[in-house]
């Protein structure tokens, strides 16, 4: 388990989207794909200057807020599009 996937605030966020696909076998790829994300954002921001847990809760809202939704992730396993970056796209 990676450090920061053992962070409250990461763990719910990341098991609130895997709750809403079905597809179990996916839960794996869609953790470890979001966690790069947020943990990316999360140096980033810590980086700017920001307290460890403030970079963390800011990352995790990013992706809550502009990133991955249940409906997009359910889409994207759908219709089998799940590449090497299959989450990312649809951030920027």
């Amino acid at each position: 388990m990676r450090q920061m996937e053992g962070n409250i605030v990461v763990r719910q966020f990341l098991d609130r989207v895997c709750k809403q696909v079905r597809t179990r076998q996916m839960h794996p790829e869609i953790r470890e794909e979001l966690l790069g994300h947020i943990e990316d954002r999360a140096e980033l921001l810590m980086l700017e200057g920001l307290p460890e847990e403030i970079a963390v809760q800011e990352a995790v809202k990013k992706w809550g807020i502009r990133g991955i939704s249940a409906k997009t992730c359910i889409w994207l396993i759908g219709h089998s599009w799940i590449g090497s970056c299959s989450l990312c796209w649809l951030c920027f």
